[in-house]
């Protein structure tokens, strides 16, 4: 999805108003390009709506109200914390229930990204603002194809018997919870039932390790220190990266430092190639991606057309 940000991270609210106990969810069409790619306007929307439609049923059925509908992305609210869980859990498996779907060169899969939260949010208008919206909206940010996210706390409003699966997905800084807020995954497909840790996950924070960003492109080797918060790259000279290149759009992508993380998010035109060891290649469209230890960045094209436009990383670990 060609995601806005500044729609979902909502800042603020109505004044005057008292906030009330609700669950928020984002369900989000995973690879909705490929199919506007593969179908054309009138096809790809047409996939899109029957699954918007489906997983408005789904949150009918459960309780919730559509807030509304946000390109290929929908925004729900939920009475209570059961049928938050239970929603996003039958979305995931109505969707995969249906099966990919036969483009021209081949099949194409459905999936959903979902994150959900619950706690107290002001309405306003029959929209919803407050922290509650933005965790939500943070959960689905994290999300890829398949998954549900949520915010750890949600899982003690449910009563022990009732609890899904889940494993522990990451912790992430946030305004107001100095320890950081952990991230639970919401395991729905039924092979992965049960299993409820990953081995290897601590318990608690993650020690953060200070890291360091190193780009090199244009000729210039660029150190950014683990103290610096984002990192912008593009066409225009207020950038801290100036990149090459016409295929690059003028503000083109952002790296910002999470804990120990430097993170990729791209705002641009045509993409941000990602050349990973192995010379795995992702590309990102509005999306974003935690950088690995070293690669290649291509920027509005494949890095193998023009290497002289594209730029290589490394993220170091430093000594605390």
């Amino acid at each position: 999805m060609a995601r806005d940000t500044t729609r979902l991270r909502v800042h603020g609210g109505p004044s005057g108003r008292q906030p009330r106990p609700v669950g928020i969810l984002f369900a989000d069409i995973a690879g909705s390009m490929r199919l506007y790619e593969a179908f054309g306007n009138q096809g790809a929307l047409a996939a899109i709506e029957m699954c918007l439609s489906l997983i408005s049923n789904v949150v009918s059925q459960h309780g919730g109200m559509v807030v509304k509908t946000i390109g290929d992305e929908i925004m729900a609210v939920f009475p209570e914390p059961l049928p938050t869980w239970i929603a996003a859990v039958e979305m995931q498996r109505k969707i995969d229930s249906q099966g990919p779907l036969q483009g021209p060169q081949g099949p194409i899969p459905q999936g959903l990204r979902i994150g959900f939260n619950y706690g107290p949010a002001i309405e306003n208008n029959g929209d919803f603002f407050g922290t509650t919206v933005n965790v939500a909206a943070r959960m689905v940010q994290l999300a890829k194809r398949g998954q549900i996210i949520t915010a750890g706390e949600c899982e003690a409003l449910l009563p022990p018997d009732l609890r899904f699966p889940t494993r522990p997905f990451d912790w992430i800084a946030i305004k107001g919870k100095p320890e950081g807020l952990q991230v639970v995954e919401v395991l729905w497909r039924d092979d992965l039932e049960g299993a409820t840790t990953v081995p290897g996950l601590q318990a608690g924070p993650p020690q953060e390790r200070p890291t360091e960003l190193r780009l090199f492109v244009s000729g210039k080797s660029l150190v950014f220190p683990s103290d610096r918060s984002a990192v912008t790259l593009g066409r225009e000279p207020m950038n801290d990266v100036i990149l090459p290149g016409a295929a690059a759009s003028r503000n083109h992508a952002t790296i910002e430092r999470r804990r120990d993380r430097w993170v990729l998010i791209d705002h641009s035109s045509n993409g941000t190639f990602v050349v990973a060891p192995g010379n795995n290649v992702i590309h990102l469209r509005h999306e974003e991606l935690i950088l690995g230890r070293e690669g290649r960045i291509g920027f509005g094209q494949p890095v193998e057309l023009c290497p002289a436009e594209a730029a290589s990383f490394t993220v170091l670990e430093m000594d605390a």
